[in-house]
Formats: C-alpha cells, sequence, structure tokens
C-alpha cells in the first residue's frame, strides 16, 4: 500500500507541476485520485484498485510524458 501511495502522490505531483490548463488538470486529478489507496474504503475497492493499479498508472504517465517534436 506504501509502494501504491508514493506513486499515486508522485503521479498527482506531476499533473499538477506539467498540466497548464486548468480543465485538464482538475480531469487528470480526478483520475489519479483513483489509484490513492487512502480512498479504497471497501475490501472489494482495494481489489479493484490493485487489480488495475499498473495499467491506469502507466496510462495516466504516458499522457503526461512530453511529446516528441512538441
Amino acid at each position: 500500500a506504501l509502494v501504491r501511495r508514493g506513486r499515486y502522490i508522485e503521479i498527482a505531483h506531476r499533473v499538477l507541476s506539467r498540466v497548464e490548463d486548468e480543465a485538464e488538470r482538475r480531469r487528470l486529478l480526478v483520475e489519479a485520485a483513483r489509484l490513492n489507496p487512502e480512498g479504497w474504503r471497501t475490501a472489494e475497492e482495494a481489489r479493484s484498485g490493485i487489480d488495475r493499479f499498473d495499467a491506469a498508472y502507466e496510462a495516466l504517465a504516458a499522457r503526461l510524458r512530453p511529446q516528441p517534436g512538441v
């Protein structure tokens, strides 16, 4: 849980530091919040969060990477 929480904090920080458009920042922070283990209230939410964490993290991280030639 600590590793996932750390990764959540890292991706949320990347959103805040790299996304200038306020509406896009809000959308991405909502998406990132789903990665926060502290927000998983039930055992089912925790299982689901763990199962999808890596793929969801990578998808969000890919959207934050600088695009070549931009």
